[in-house]
């Protein structure tokens, strides 16, 4: 995993709103060099959409797995929202509620 991540999902973390985290995906090529195709488990499923590769952290271990860059709008007991980095195509503002367990500290 990239060195930009720190405090793998699983492990209980404070979170705010404000802190960024990432968020874990599944990955495939994109439509441009620098954008990949991702998909990401949400509270109320699956939504995919592109994010450019600055946006992204790509698993070393397996290239179809990564997180996404995210920023907490809210953070309740285990589900937490976030404004995920990128164009998605069933939330125009790329805001997503996923579970507090899955997230990653994004280190800057």
């Amino acid at each position: 995993m990239s060195s930009h991540l720190a405090n793998k999902g699983g492990v209980d973390m404070a979170l705010k709103a404000g802190d960024v985290v990432g968020v874990p995906c599944s990955i495939q090529a994109g439509p441009f060099p620098d954008e990949l195709a991702v998909s990401v488990d949400t509270k109320d499923g699956v939504i995919s959409g592109f994010v450019k590769k600055s946006n992204l952290q790509i698993d070393a271990s397996d290239s179809g797995r990564g997180h996404i860059k995210g920023v907490i709008v809210e953070a309740a007991d285990d589900l937490i929202t976030v404004k995920l980095y990128g164009s998605f195509f069933t939330t125009a503002q790329g805001v997503a509620s996923v579970g507090r367990k899955s997230l990653a500290r994004y280190a800057a």
